[in-house]
């Protein structure tokens, strides 16, 4: 994250598990574990520019890759 800190944008590709324990940890609004929970195809939109500061993403929005299927 370090690195990609200041970039416009970054995408994370993983397993919903994986994004959902990140998400619970460092995502705002802050959310239990099961509440970032997303079906497959879909995630979520993060803005980075508090990560150097206190380590948090700022949601911004949910996406669809999949078109809902």
């Amino acid at each position: 994250m370090e690195k990609c800190a200041g970039e416009p944008e970054l995408t994370l590709v993983a397993h919903g598990g994986t994004l959902m324990a990140v998400l619970e940890r460092f995502g705002r609004p802050q959310r239990e574990y099961f509440q970032w929970y997303c079906p497959c195809g879909h995630g979520y939109r993060l803005a980075s520019e508090s990560w150097l500061s206190d380590r948090t993403l700022r949601l911004l929005d949910s996406v669809s890759f999949t078109g809902g299927t």
